[in-house]
This record gives C-alpha cells, sequence and structure tokens, in this order.
C-alpha cells in the first residue's frame, strides 16, 4: 500500500479556489515565454515546501493529474490541477525521503504510475496503491518509460549510456551501453540519457554526446540521428578498485531531456555545462517528425520541455516570477509544428 500524504489549502484559500474553478474551469495562469503561445503556469501551489520543489521529471496522468518527481528531495507528488490538491506518493514502507530515492516517472496506457527508484521500479494504480514492483540492473536510473503492451524500459550510466528492456515476466534485456558487474556501483550521472515511448517502441536520447536512437518494442535500433558538430562529448575519467568507483565528469554541453507525442519529437540540450536543468539560460529544442526528420532546430527556449500531449501542448519547466520552479505549458508558434 502506499502512503498518501494529502495537503490542501486552508479554508479560505480552499473556497476562493473553488470558486475560481466554477467560474473559469481552469487552474493556469496566463504568462509569455518567447518561442511559445497559449502559454500558462500549471498551479502548484497546493504541493507541500514549494519553495525548495526541484522540478526533475514530469508524467501526464488522467482527468488533470499532472505527476511530478523531485529527485533533489527524494519526493513525488500527484498533483490534481481541478482541485488545487496535491499528495505525496510513496510507498508504505518507505517513511520519509531518506528512504526513499525516485529518480524518474513514468505512465503506462491504464493510468498506472511507474517510478524508477535507486535499484527498483515500484508501480501504483491510479488510487495510489503499489501493485507491483521488480529490481533493475541499473543503480540511480535516469530515465524509464511504459510502452502500450506494458514494456518497461529503464536508462542509466555505466561508463555511458546503458538502455534495459523489462518484459511482462520482469525479463531484463541490456539494449545499448555496456554491461558489467560495476554497474550497480558506479553513481548515476546525467550522461545516463533519456527514454520516452514512441509509436510501437521507445526513443532513446543519449546525455552526451547528442544522439537519438529509435527502437522497436523487441530492442532492435530502427534509425539513429546525430549532432557531432554540437560538440556535446564527455571527458570521463575512472579510478576504480574491487568494490567502488570513482567518476569525474568534464563535459561541453548536455542534452537535457526528451518529450515525445503522437507525432513530434522534442529534443532539448543546453550547449555549456550546467546543474539544474531550471537554472540554464541558454536551453535549445530541436524538432523531429515521426521518420526523425528534423523540421526545426537550434530553437532557443526558455526551460526544459519535459511532456508533450496529443493537443500539441508541450510542458516546460523554467523559474517563475517568484525565483521558484514552475511547470508551463505552451505551443509552439511555428505552425509546423502542430
Amino acid at each position: 500500500m502506499a502512503s498518501f500524504n494529502t495537503v490542501r489549502v486552508g479554508s479560505t484559500h480552499s473556497l476562493i479556489a473553488w470558486i475560481l474553478i466554477l467560474l473559469f474551469g481552469c487552474t493556469y495562469r496566463p504568462v509569455s515565454a518567447g518561442e511559445f503561445v497559449e502559454v500558462s503556469e500549471v498551479n502548484l501551489e497546493s504541493v507541500p515546501d514549494r519553495e525548495s520543489m526541484r522540478i526533475t521529471d514530469v508524467a501526464m496522468g488522467r482527468g488533470g493529474i499532472v505527476y511530478i518527481c523531485d529527485k533533489a528531495r527524494g519526493q513525488v507528488f500527484r498533483v490534481s490541477t481541478q482541485l488545487n490538491r496535491a499528495e505525496v506518493i510513496r510507498p508504505k514502507t518507505r517513511k520519509n525521503e531518506q528512504s526513499w530515492r525516485p529518480r524518474a516517472i513514468a505512465v503506462d496506457k491504464e493510468g498506472m504510475l511507474y517510478i524508477a527508484e535507486e535499484t527498483e521500479v515500484w508501480i501504483f494504480d491510479i488510487e495510489g496503491r503499489v501493485v507491483d514492483k521488480f529490481d533493475t540492473e541499473i543503480a540511480n536510473p535516469t530515465s524509464i518509460a511504459v510502452t502500450v503492451d506494458g514494456t518497461t524500459y529503464v536508462a542509466g550510466f555505466n561508463e555511458g549510456y546503458v538502455l534495459y528492456r523489462y518484459d511482462s515476466e520482469r525479463s531484463a534485456k541490456l539494449l545499448l551501453g555496456h554491461s558489467d558487474q560495476d554497474v550497480r556501483v558506479i553513481i548515476g550521472s546525467l550522461s545516463g540519457g533519456m527514454v520516452r515511448t514512441w509509436e510501437s517502441g521507445v526513443l532513446f536520447g543519449a546525455n552526451t554526446p547528442y544522439e537519438l536512437v529509435a527502437l522497436g518494442n523487441e530492442g532492435n535500433v530502427t534509425k539513429t540521428q546525430l549532432r557531432p558538430e554540437l560538440n556535446l562529448g564527455t571527458r570521463v575519467k575512472f579510478d576504480k578498485s574491487a568494490n567502488t568507483a570513482m567518476v569525474q565528469i568534464s563535459s561541453s554541453g548536455s542534452a537535457l531531456s526528451i518529450a515525445t507525442n503522437d507525432s513530434l519529437i522534442y529534443y532539448c540540450y543546453s550547449p555549456r555545462e550546467s546543474g539544474l536543468f531550471t537554472d540554464i539560460s541558454r536551453v535549445y529544442v530541436d524538432v523531429y517528425d515521426r521518420h526523425l526528420k528534423p523540421i526545426g532546430t537550434d530553437i532557443n527556449i526558455d526551460g526544459a520541455i519535459l511532456a508533450a500531449d496529443r493537443d500539441g501542448y508541450v510542458y516546460f519547466a523554467k523559474k517563475n516570477q517568484r525565483g521558484m520552479d514552475g511547470l508551463f505549458r505552451g505551443k509552439f508558434k511555428h505552425g509546423s509544428f502542430k
């Protein structure tokens, strides 16, 4: 069973929130942001300790539900944008943030939430109850995706990126990268990359260097897209012993996020080494069609795109006017990206 810590606004604020919902039927605040139109900020005011939240991953649920992973603080929130309510999701066996280390999240076609933790994947139903979990071959994964048939993909780091596929029996298969006895020892790194569902399989994007790989649902590589001129390469120095591994990473840039919908792929990157992507001012996005053909490149945007929906909206993280991590949604001005 999961522990659902419900946080509600005060009675006066709740009444105001309900009035606003009834009058406007919307919990998004209009703002303006560069390359986007119809931009609004998702209402996250009910999230506990809002000022210190760090948005590191986003997954879209049903009925106005937005799931947000705060890897820095070890939290996953389920936010109801219609009710102005936020719930902290974690297994009951994990009493607090010190014992709970969520790294990435995904939602499947049934609305089930998958949370990749340090060495396990936890599965929650739409009510927030734990229904399953399984071990992974990756310590501190960087991304997770679930296809329509329930196949799970987990990306991470081991002397470069690695990507594993887990079938319905949770049998693991290495698809990309290196596998050895140190895979659970080396600390996860940004160069692990990202994986997103795409058509009948998944799309994998290496964090460094710039590399976009389409895979069928059997794990076969169907197409690859590179941009070597961006020079997002990583220089890695390893100092290994029998039980430990020290890693020094220096990069001239990195990919930040990938988002997909039914027809488009958004690949965000920064040409320089940076910390949390919500603090980065130089963010660019390349847009690809369903055939992995670029239809827009080097578009300077304000924030990193973390999710996209069928209606053409993208959801991106950046600092809001109060200096806090905010989640925004909008559409590109470019008509060809619809």
